[in-house]
């Protein structure tokens, strides 16, 4: 009879051990998931500030040959338009938040 008690703890115990370790294996996996979601959430707010600081550097130079052309220099035109279409580009990616265009591309 007592052989039979040691066995049923024996059992019990690894019943026991079996369950904590799923149930530890279960909260890793729910944590895994939730810190997925918040780096997601954060590589979008990074992608928006990065082109929000293009954008920045882009309106300075916006300014610079904007003068430049103002001052006369016609080589100037071809490179104010482009930045103006790239300051557009980021203008609207920042609107749209990834709808319709890729941030990635743009930053």
């Amino acid at each position: 009879m007592n052989a039979t008690v040691g066995l049923s703890m024996t059992k019990s115990l690894t019943i026991a051990y079996i369950l904590a370790v799923m149930a530890i294996a279960a909260s890793s996996l729910v944590a895994h998931g939730l810190l997925n979601r918040v780096i997601a959430r954060t590589q979008t707010a990074n992608i928006i500030i990065n082109i929000s600081g293009k954008q920045r550097m882009l309106s300075q130079r916006i300014d610079l040959f904007a003068n430049k052309v103002m001052d006369g220099d016609k080589a100037a035109i071809p490179i104010l338009k482009s930045l103006i279409g790239k300051f557009e580009e980021g203008d609207q990616a920042i609107i749209l938040q990834n709808g319709e265009l890729e941030l990635s591309t743009i930053a």
